[in-house]
């Protein structure tokens, strides 16, 4: 999170100071820290959504009023989310995409990935999240780890994760397995393979492990990233 101003060769402007920003590579989240705002477009939200917390809603330039936003998904950013959800529209036609954010803080990414995917007036996506503790979520949220989730096998049409559940566990193996458990075959996992406590040698080689368990093939969405997906046969 950089606060009134970003980097200038990085070509973007400064910033007035009751605004923050994230950039997420070539996405950029403004977050009006007053909650005062210009053409506005209103957010509808779902009766299962008890908290609404930004149901201020969005301008045209997509500045979000209401709180500020959690960091993460910088790497995950870098994916187009929308035709990822596409693809499974097309490959699951007439259904739903359930969508789970493992460690979905404040559950950005689930809002934001609806509002665009059910514009058309049909609820094209539904999505849920988990975190660690009870926090206050613009989505559906269960408290539970990434080791342990509580969902029913294939569940879920697209799971993703930040760091948020690889980066402070020793198990990535049992994230990863969890992850596809509940994942529908023909579904998508999307990741980030970064962690405090397990070295990159350690990562690599349950990621080595995992594949060869399940005949599948862990792609990196680009080197140096650390940010991976597979699809579940």
């Amino acid at each position: 999170m950089v606060e009134k101003q970003v980097e200038k060769k990085r070509g973007f402007q400064e910033l007035p100071p009751n605004e923050k920003t994230q950039i997420c590579r070539n996405i950029r989240y403004y977050v009006r820290l007053d909650k005062k705002s210009d053409e506005t477009t209103p957010v509808t939200w779902s009766p299962d959504n008890p908290f609404g917390i930004f149901s201020g809603g969005y301008t045209k330039n997509r500045r979000m009023r209401g709180r500020e936003t959690n960091p993460g998904y910088n790497e995950l950013h870098g994916v187009d989310f929308r035709g990822v959800t596409r693809g499974l529209m097309q490959r699951f036609p007439g259904e739903t995409i359930s969508v789970l954010d493992i460690g979905c803080g404040a559950g950005i990414f689930g809002m934001e990935l609806q509002m665009e995917m059910n514009s058309d007036g049909k609820q094209n996506v539904k999505a849920r999240g988990t975190n660690i503790r009870v926090e206050k979520s613009a989505i559906p949220t269960d408290v539970m780890i990434g080791e342990n989730l509580k969902y029913n096998d294939n569940s879920f049409h697209l799971v993703v994760t930040t760091y948020a559940a690889t980066k402070y566990t020793g198990r990535l193996d049992l994230v990863l397995e969890e992850m596809y458990r509940v994942t529908k075959p023909g579904g998508e996992v999307h990741f980030q393979g970064e962690s405090e406590i397990m070295s990159k040698e350690a990562i690599q080689k349950a990621m080595h492990e995992f594949e060869q368990k399940h005949n599948i093939k862990i792609q990196e969405k680009q080197d140096g990233l650390e940010a991976y997906w597979f699809k579940k046969p």
